[in-house]
């Protein structure tokens, strides 16, 4: 079967975390990054800091090598706010990913519905979940520095894997 894939950006192909730890002083520890009570809380606390630093977001390390994808990429949606999808655009075409739309939205499921995406490859277990809910398929993307997977999810630790995956889903 032929999918319509739709990946995340952040903590998928760029490690956001890790340079919010560097941008703050803090140790990079494996840790569910999106737990606000937790290390990562310096994410909630900081973002706006950091949210118009074109810098900031142009400086970000791969976390994922363009040369690991080999499915094509729909789109890319990020829940970045709009107006920073030129900086997403830009880091995206820099690094080589391939090519395809950047799309910001919260609620990622609603807009896989609207553009007929099928897949989505998310960091987030929240994200993940909803999508799964939605009827759509979710692969949970787990970087090093993450400990929280979805519990009988599909999750991947390389794009590498997404072919497989693909080939039973659940």
């Amino acid at each position: 079967m032929k999918y319509s894939i739709a990946v995340d950006i952040d903590d998928v192909l760029a490690q956001f975390y890790p340079a919010m730890c560097k941008r703050f002083g803090t140790n990079i520890k494996q840790t569910n990054i999106w737990n606000p009570e937790g290390p990562a809380s310096l994410v909630a606390n900081n973002f706006h800091i950091i949210q118009n630093n074109k810098r900031f977001w142009l400086s970000l390390e791969k976390e994922s090598q363009p040369e690991d994808i080999d499915f094509p990429v729909t789109c890319y949606i990020t829940a970045s706010p709009s107006l920073m999808r030129g900086f997403r655009k830009e880091w995206l075409d820099f690094w080589r990913f391939p090519q395809a739309p950047v799309i910001s939205a919260q609620n990622k499921a609603q807009v896989m519905r609207q553009k007929d995406i099928d897949v989505l490859i998310d960091d987030k277990p929240s994200t993940i979940r909803a999508v799964q809910a939605s009827g759509l398929i979710g692969i949970q993307y787990v970087p090093s520095y993450m400990n929280e997977i979805v519990e009988g999810g599909n999750f991947i630790r390389h794009l590498s894997q997404v072919r497989e995956v693909l080939k039973n889903p659940k």
